[in-house]
Parts: structure tokens; C-alpha cells; sequence
């Protein structure tokens, strides 16, 4: 590359003004250095070409730094010079922070970065790019596929955790186990144990049902998150019992710094009456909110319950809760200003603030909560709740169409719909994420890709069919590993599959 192109590329880049204050000073110190180069190029004949490979090796990093992924794996094939060069970290710590400030903040390093080498930042940005690459190319085929068993897994309630590595699942007895998906082998292990004795003799008689709700910690550097665990426990030799938990989860290293495991603490435990079934759960930082079903009186009533976890800490029911009366959802997410957005038939969003606190349980409290904002949109399947830009966003699928569902932060209280894709009835029960989804179809896997319009995102919408598997339960999907796993609707196998 001339030293001609150099300087354009420091100019493009300074008009962008979009670096701190550090990354502009070291763009105008180039600048400095690069102009007595400069004038001498001009002054020399033709017959004498200065290149890249002629500046300093101190200097050559610095100038590689700025390229994108592609030219540096290109320029290691000019000289070798620039191939010692390109494998410097500064060159690969620079492009990784730039395609890390994408948003949505997707993915979450399982070590701090400091301790990242330059070999392995380089195959975390290649890893994206590849599979950024297959999501959009038509009729892709998995490059891997695995079993692995889930022995005594509770129906509905598993969650793959964004990056792709991590795969938790509730059992019928209490339990959260996780799954290394890296791993050789894939096995169980325990990330929490049930909060009671486990009698095998006894279990027989007893149903116990689990829900699960992740929250990732997004000011974390590195992979952490809370997990709410909810349990009602059905016993005929004893009273009911309705466990409320949130858990701190991180990563466990060895001596060498490699993440080997996950480990988790207790951070809040209450109870919840009893005569009652946990139906949907969400956490957001420090808010948890479950819908219940009341078996008693008749017909059966459902209730939302908003508690802020750290201060029901204990045994006692008396805690401060907010409650929305006869409210029947299909589904329920917490998200940032206080609010809570949930839907059935229609979408509604409310304000945590204008509901009153009470320390009544909810079978005891008869009064409604009228909602901030309401919408008539039924959706068929929603994926999980994304931050961008001052606003919560969801890729919701009905009608055969997938849409984008945003809830903007500020005030006033305000949501709007943009129909993203106009699919067929394969849709309609689709898995999920920010730009992608996944869904069955007969007895086949196909993938699909949106674009909302207002980010640097590849445009593409496609549908993509792959080899065939059998219709299954349910499957989940995390787009920066191109894992999906899929759960099977009868036994306790479970499928990998990568693109």
C-alpha cells in the first residue's frame, strides 16, 4: 500500500469524527509523521516506489491498526515484513473494539481482554465473520452436528446463553445443570442445586415445576449474569411450596486463566403463596416479575407480581410487591425506565412507578392497573429483549410476517411496529434473535435473515432450508456462533447444530 493511500485512509478516518480523544492524538501524530514521507515521495523520481513494507517496523502496526480484518489477512501475503506486522495484538485489539461497539452488544468475552493474545482475538473476529457469512448464503449446510442428553429435563425450560457456549436447563426434580457446548463431550453439571432434599422415594408423588429468566450483566467487560429461578413444588405428603431465587452466575478459570466451568452464588430467596402455578418469569437488574395462576377461586385467575428481589430476601410473605390483577399474558419482559411490556391479544407497556406497592399477597388484592400504552398486536412467537439506541427492541413473528416490535425508553410512553419480513406460515413459530431466525418446517430446518434498516447490517432477506430433521418441541438460536439447539418433543435428547 502507498504511502499516498496511507494518508487518505488517516484522512477518511479523522472525518468520521467518531474516536476519543487518545485514538485522535495518535491519528494526528501519524499525520505528523507521515508528511516529511510524503513531501519526500513527491520530490522522488518515478524509478524509486516507497511502499508500505518501507516505513519503520515500530510504525508498521500502527498504520495496519486501521484496516479491517480482510485487507490485514491480504497484506501478510506481500512481504514478510508486513506479515510479522499483522500478527501484532495492537493491529487485532483495534479491530476487534471496533466490531465489539456493533449494536446490539451481542456477545460478552469470557475472560477480561487484557488477556486475550493476538492469535486469539484474531480467531474471535474471524469466527464472527464466517459466520456472519453462512447466516447469508443460501442453502448453507451445518458444519457440525452432536447429540447430548438432558436425563429428567423440565419442559419449557431452557435457555442458550448469547456467544453460543453455554446451555442451561431446569430438571423435574429442582435442579439447574449447564452444558459446555465446546466441549468434546457434552455433560451435565450442576450450576444450582434444588432449595430442597431430594427423597427419590418420595418423588413419585410429587410434580415440580421450574422457570427460568437470564439477565446479562451489560456493564460487565466480561461474560456475568443473574438467573431467576422459580419453582412450585407439588407435594402430597406436604404443604405447597412456590420458591423465588436470583442467582449471580460467572465464569471459573484455572491457573492458566482458561475458562473451564461456571460458577454460581446466591443473591436473593423468598417464597410466593401457595394454590398457585408460575406461568412466565423475566429479571432485569434488580427486578423480577412472574405471572401466576390461581387455582382457587374458581375460574382460575391470573395475576402479575413485580418484586424488587434484594428486599424479599427471606422467609417472610409480608415483602413489598406491585401487582397487576387479572392480567393473562403469554408473555412478560422487564425492561429499562421502570417498565414492563407484556402481551396476549394485545401488547401492552406499563409503568412500574404508577402501580402501587402492597404487602398483600396476590390472592388478597381484588383492584386493577390501568397500562401506559396499548397496541392490538397478537404476536406468535417473540425473541428476547435487545438495548439499542435509547430503546428496548423485539423480533416478534404473526400473520406469517416477522415484524420489529420498539419500545423507546423515554417519554412519552411510546411503541411502534416495523414489519421487517413478509414471510410465509413457516414463520409463524420461528425461534428468534436480533437479525436472524429459525424455524421447521416439513421435517426441515430453515434459517432466515432481517435487516432492520437504520445499522451498518448486511441487507438480506431470505429463507434458507437445510437437510432435514424431525419436527421438534422447540429449538434456540444464537447468531454470533450460528449454534442452534434443538430440543426433541419426546426424551431427553438434545441436537447441535452449527453453521
Amino acid at each position: 500500500m502507498p504511502l499516498l493511500q496511507i494518508s487518505a485512509l488517516w484522512t477518511r478516518f479523522c472525518r468520521l469524527g467518531r474516536f476519543s480523544s487518545p485514538l485522535l492524538a495518535m491519528l494526528l501524530n501519524l499525520r505528523s509523521f507521515l508528511r516529511p514521507l510524503l513531501w519526500t515521495i513527491k520530490q522522488s523520481p518515478p524509478s524509486i516506489p516507497l511502499s508500505l513494507a518501507t516505513l519503520p517496523p515500530e510504525l508498521l502496526p500502527e498504520v495496519l491498526q486501521y484496516l479491517d480484518w480482510d485487507d490485514v489477512l491480504r497484506i501478510r501475503q506481500v512481504c514478510r515484513r508486513l506479515n510479522d506486522a499483522s500478527f501484532k495484538r495492537s493491529v487485532w485489539l483495534n479491530i476487534f473494539l471496533r466490531h465489539s461497539m456493533a449494536l446490539p452488544h451481542l456477545f460478552r468475552l469470557e475472560k477480561p481482554l487484557v488477556m486475550h493474545s493476538s492469535t486469539e482475538l484474531e480467531k474471535l473476529i474471524l469466527r464472527w465473520k464466517a459466520v456472519d457469512k453462512r447466516w447469508s448464503v443460501d442453502d448453507a449446510q451445518p458444519t457440525l452436528h452432536r447429540t447430548f442428553t438432558v436425563t429428567d429435563k423440565s419442559r419449557s425450560c431452557s435457555h442458550l446463553l448469547r456467544g453460543g457456549r453455554w446451555f442451561l436447563a431446569g430438571t423435574i426434580h429442582g435442579d439447574v445443570q449447564y452444558f459446555d457446548l465446546d466441549a468434546p463431550i457434552i455433560t451435565p453439571r450442576t450450576l444450582i442445586s434444588a432449595p430442597f432434599h431430594h427423597n427419590f422415594s418420595r418423588d413419585l408423588n410429587t410434580n415440580t415445576h421450574i422457570r427460568i429468566a437470564v439477565d446479562l450483566d451489560h456493564n460487565s467487560p466480561t461474560l456475568a449474569f443473574n438467573i431467576a429461578v422459580l419453582i412450585a413444588r407439588y407435594d402430597r405428603d406436604s404443604s405447597d411450596l412456590r420458591y423465588v431465587q436470583v442467582w449471580h452466575v460467572e465464569p471459573e478459570r484455572n491457573e492458566f486463566g482458561q475458562v473451564t466451568g461456571l460458577s454460581s452464588r446466591q443473591l436473593s430467596s423468598f417464597y410466593e403463596e401457595a394454590d398457585c402455578d408460575i406461568c412466565h418469569v423475566s429479571l432485569f437488574q434488580e427486578t423480577i416479575a412472574y405471572s401466576i395462576r390461581h387455582f382457587y377461586p374458581k375460574p382460575p385467575r391470573q395475576d402479575l407480581v413485580i418484586v424488587k428481589w434484594a428486599e424479599a430476601n427471606g422467609d417472610d410473605l409480608t415483602y413489598r410487591r406491585r401487582v397487576i390483577t387479572h392480567k393473562v399474558v403469554d408473555w412478560i419482559s422487564l425492561i429499562p425506565g421502570n417498565r414492563i411490556v407484556c402481551g396476549r391479544v394485545r401488547t401492552e407497556l406499563f409503568d412500574i412507578d404508577e402501580i402501587p406497592e402492597t404487602t398483600l399477597v396476590p390472592s388478597n388484592i381484588s383492584s386493577s392497573q390501568r397500562n401506559q400504552c396499548v397496541m392490538d398486536l397478537n404476536v406468535s412467537s417473540i425473541s428476547q429483549p435487545f438495548l439499542v439506541d435509547g430503546s428496548t427492541r423485539f423480533l416478534f413473528t404473526t400473520s406469517g410476517k416477522i415484524g420489529g416490535l420498539v419500545v423507546h425508553n423515554g417519554l412519552p410512553f411510546r411503541m411502534e411496529v416495523k414489519t421487517l419480513f413478509k414471510g410465509s406460515n413457516h414463520t409463524v413459530e420461528a425461534q428468534l434473535g436480533y437479525n436472524h431466525f429459525v424455524s421447521f418446517e416439513e421435517e426441515q430446518i430453515l434459517t432466515g435473515g432481517v435487516c432492520w434498516g437504520d445499522h451498518n447490517i448486511k441487507e438480506y432477506m431470505s429463507i434458507k432450508k437445510h437437510r432435514s430433521y424431525n419436527q421438534d418441541e422447540r429449538s434456540f438460536v444464537d447468531e454470533i456462533s450460528g449454534r442452534i439447539v434443538i430440543t426433541k418433543l419426546r426424551g431427553d435428547h438434545h441436537t447441535v447444530v452449527e453453521f
